[in-house]
């Protein structure tokens, strides 16, 4: 479920930002943000809650902990850089550039689903051969 939830939402943010890109109108840019937001906002929590599936409850605390201070960071890289571009370049860069962020953050996602279930299917197939 939680998976499908990450999916949408993700999908949902390259929709959002698609519209704020394209927006032939102010009114199509502003449903981009409402999408985009939206989207978003369940992305970080969900993300949390499923850390101890994915590491382990042992080392959940300390994934957790990662998790937050590289999303602060990423925060504050990720705005200052999409500031700078719109001031250098235009407001509208920031458009392509949200679009940039969220397929790559969908890519990475699925990319870390895939390698994941490699690895549980690897660890089955041995197990099943070691009986």
């Amino acid at each position: 479920a939680n998976l499908t939830l990450l999916r949408a939402c993700m999908l949902g943010g390259v929709v959002g930002a698609l519209l704020l890109t394209l927006s032939p109108t102010p009114t199509v840019g502003f449903i981009g943000l409402v999408v985009l937001g939206f989207s978003l906002a369940p992305v970080f929590p969900t993300l949390i809650a499923e850390t101890p599936k994915r590491v382990g409850r042992r080392h959940a605390a300390n994934a957790i902990g990662f998790q937050i201070g590289v999303a602060g960071l990423g925060a504050s890289i990720l705005v200052g850089f999409a500031a700078w571009l719109a001031s250098a370049v235009s407001p509208e860069v920031i458009g392509p550039f949200l679009m940039i962020i969220m397929l790559v953050t969908f890519a990475l996602h699925e990319r870390m689903i895939a390698m994941q279930m490699r690895a549980t299917t690897g660890a089955a197939a041995q197990t099943a051969a070691g009986d």
